[in-house]
């Protein structure tokens, strides 16, 4: 089964994309071009794969809340608390989440510091 994931880019462009459910939200942006940063290779050692999630989204969705889309691991936590600037609490690390059914729809900001600019989109 797969559901829709839109991504914005730092210059508001929207990529959305079928995303397999139960697989790994970045491996998934990958496949379809979406150039996320990955320096550690999915270790949650480094912080370039910071996206955060549309706030809205959340205070507007029945049933829904932050840790339904995947609960954060202390590793996850302290990188973003340590590495991570502007960092809100709808932020997390694209590497680290698995798509789930609560991701329908869902809009997902990409910041320009977690853009691979060597690639093109």
């Amino acid at each position: 089964m797969f559901i829709t994931i839109h991504f914005i880019y730092p210059n508001k462009e929207t990529k959305t994309i079928k995303a397999k459910l139960g697989a790994n939200l970045m491996t998934e942006a990958h496949k379809f071009g979406i150039n996320i940063l990955a320096k550690c290779h999915y270790k949650v050692a480094c912080s370039t794969c910071y996206v955060e999630f549309d706030e809205d989204y959340f205070n507007n969705t029945k049933n829904m809340d932050y840790q339904a889309i995947n609960e954060m691991s202390e590793q996850e936590i302290n990188v973003i608390d340590n590495k991570v600037v502007n960092n809100n609490y709808y932020g997390r690390l694209c590497c680290t989440l698995t798509v789930t059914k609560d991701m329908e729809n869902q809009y997902i900001s990409i910041p320009s510091t977690s853009m691979d600019n060597s690639v093109e989109n």
